[in-house]
């Protein structure tokens, strides 16, 4: 399997620090990768996306793509898919959501 840092066309996203002096920091696995003096694209968002979103491949085009889409803030989106993930773990609600839908047939 390719790993997105070993692709020709990288594209990898990555959480930072702004830094007083308004420098931003590349995790070293990451610069490692990159030529000495390439250019770069970067895009900006403040916040960060949850390390339980971020195991579940939750990526910023993903939420930015919702948020477009159905009219709403970022936050909203994250918290929208912050509880789809709990209802997706909670085994309660998938026995009582099966036992709705059987008693409606």
């Amino acid at each position: 399997m390719i790993s997105d840092v070993e692709r020709s066309y990288t594209s990898i996203e990555f959480e930072a620090e702004v830094g007083s002096d308004g420098n931003l920091k590349i995790p070293k696995p990451i610069a490692r990768k990159l030529r000495t003096n390439a250019r770069v694209t970067v895009r900006l968002t403040e916040g960060s996306i949850s390390t339980s979103l971020r195991q579940r491949n939750v990526t910023e085009e993903e939420v930015e793509r919702i948020a477009s889409r159905q009219g709403e803030e970022r936050d909203s989106v994250l918290r929208f898919l912050m509880c789809e993930g709990q209802l997706a773990k909670g085994q309660s609600f998938k026995r009582r959501a099966a036992s709705l839908i059987r008693q409606k047939l």
